[in-house]
């Protein structure tokens, strides 16, 4: 059990870390790619924070369910994945930009 909660204060901990180094890398360029990678940081936070909520059952992820899925948590992870594929377009369409 305690291995458990370990884990859960390692994922925050690095989640807050991951958050706040992408802002302070979009602080420092100011492109539009870090902001999209800044933006993704967070939610990817904030999803770490959901499930930490979830397993101490402070909220339950499954309030709104379709079906047998929670659509809360598989919406949310939806966003996440949406928000990386976004960043990965935007760190291409800049490197190729660059390039010429």
């Amino acid at each position: 059990m305690i291995l458990f909660h370990l884990f859960n204060v390692l994922n925050a901990g690095l989640g807050a870390a991951a958050a706040v180094a992408a802002v302070l890398l979009w602080s420092g360029s100011r492109r539009f790619s870090t902001t999209a990678l800044s933006l993704t940081a967070v939610l990817l936070y904030a999803a770490v924070i959901l499930e930490l909520c979830a397993s101490y059952g402070l909220f339950g992820t499954s309030r709104l369910p379709a079906g047998e899925v929670p659509l809360l948590r598989s919406v949310f992870f939806t966003i996440l994945l949406a928000a990386m594929f976004v960043t990965l377009l935007f760190f291409i369409r800049e490197k190729k930009s660059n390039v010429k």
